[in-house]
């Protein structure tokens, strides 16, 4: 399963968010994308297929 979750912001570089959150799925075979807003939004601009698609494609589990 691939997790998207996506930050208001962090501080945190990309790996240090990553290792964090898997935490929380160890248990599940998951490739987890902490991304802040800006950094979902630069790949989306960039037309990044994968991420293009991830968004079109995806469900939404949880808003706030």
């Amino acid at each position: 399963m691939d997790l998207l979750i996506v930050l208001k912001s962090s501080d945190l570089p990309i790996r240090e968010r990553i290792a964090e959150f898997l935490k929380y799925c160890s248990d599940y075979s998951t490739d987890v994308f902490p991304l802040t807003e800006a950094e979902l939004e630069s790949r989306l601009q960039a037309a990044d297929s994968f991420w293009v698609q991830a968004v079109r494609e995806g469900i939404e589990c949880c808003s706030r």
